[in-house]
């Protein structure tokens, strides 16, 4: 039986909802890397430590706001990215891959004002004397429900509606039943095809290897055997030596995945970063990793990067830029 119009409504009500983020700006060897957005005034400041630091609510009508001022973030005419007491921008997004960003504009900016402080700037524009950024969520948890709809009149002449087009729906679904039974037929040949060709491939997988560390082969540099770390303030990008943090231990699976000590997958991101899979489920741990002559292999190469991430800090990734250290990862 198909659901009603009401019935859908009430579905869509208890799945969308406000979402509350903890979210930092990120961008690996950035000026603002692992820094905050604050509401200075009627304006929006990048690193600014005089500010009210932003907690942001992102509604599902598409605004932005707030959670400790209830002011609402807005994109200007200009690119700045101001307040209002009102929801006048309804273009902000929380995408499938954790980050916030705006319908109508580019990427993130702080660009100076001038007194020493970065204003939040969006656009396509680089701006002289600050730096890009992203703003990436770590976590997240629903705080609300769209609007009910409180109309109950209206509500109970749609229902009536429903019930008519339901008993005429019952009579076609016996129908389609049948035709799905004989499709089901035809599907469970192919699975079975499908299934015979996944045990093929399944044999020309890599070669599996349990709990082992890996430490950097950079000789001449300061990286020389220095170990990967996984610090917890950051899980989504490993850290090349420093402090802070715990030694990674991995294990490779015979898919070409691999998990460290805690059972966490390993994922590489479109920037390059190599880190932990999102708290959140909903990232794969990615393919593609083998061992050759006991270095670390990704895709057929052993070439990874240490890259600057802040103050005596630098991140793993398989993607490098100037400023950046190539390097290979020892198995042991």
């Amino acid at each position: 039986m198909r659901l009603s119009t009401t019935a859908l409504l009430a579905l869509a009500s208890s799945v969308a909802a406000d979402k509350l983020l903890t979210a930092i700006n990120t961008r690996s060897g950035g000026l603002f890397h692992f820094t905050s957005n604050s509401i200075v005034g009627d304006e929006v400041h990048v690193n600014d430590k005089d500010g009210s630091v932003i907690e942001y609510l992102i509604k599902d009508d598409g605004s932005l706001q707030d959670n400790k001022t209830k002011k609402y973030l807005v994109l200007k005419d200009d690119g700045h990215v101001g307040v209002s007491d009102t929801p006048d921008d309804k273009n902000w997004e929380f995408t499938s891959s954790h980050y916030v960003s705006h319908k109508d504009a580019g990427g993130y900016q702080g660009c100076p004002n001038g007194d020493g402080k970065y204003y939040l700037y969006l656009g396509n524009d680089q701006c002289q004397g600050g730096g890009p950024f992203a703003i990436y969520a770590t976590d997240f948890k629903d705080v609300g429900s769209s609007d009910d709809n409180s109309d109950d009149k209206k509500d109970e002449e749609d229902d009536k509606k429903d019930d008519q087009q339901d008993a005429a729906d019952d009579k076609k679904d016996e129908e389609d039943d049948k035709k799905d039974d004989q499709q089901d037929v035809q599907d469970d040949k192919q699975d079975q095809e499908d299934d015979k060709k996944d045990d093929q491939q399944q044999a020309a997988s890599v070669d599996a290897k349990d709990n082992f560390a890996v430490k950097v082969d950079a000789e001449g540099t300061d990286f020389q055997d220095k170990s990967i770390k996984k610090v917890g303030a950051h899980p989504h990008v490993f850290s090349v030596g420093g402090d802070d943090g715990r030694d990674l231990t991995l294990s490779l699976k015979s898919d070409g995945t691999l998990i460290d000590q805690d059972g966490r997958g390993i994922f590489v991101g479109d920037n390059g970063d190599v880190g932990n899979v999102d708290p959140f489920g909903e990232q794969q741990a990615t393919g593609g990793f083998s061992i050759s002559d006991d270095k670390l292999v990704y895709n057929g190469d052993q070439g990874f990067f240490a890259c600057p991430g802040g103050e005596n800090q630098f991140s793993l990734t398989v993607k490098g830029w100037d400023g950046c250290t190539g390097l290979k990862l020892k198995v042991e």
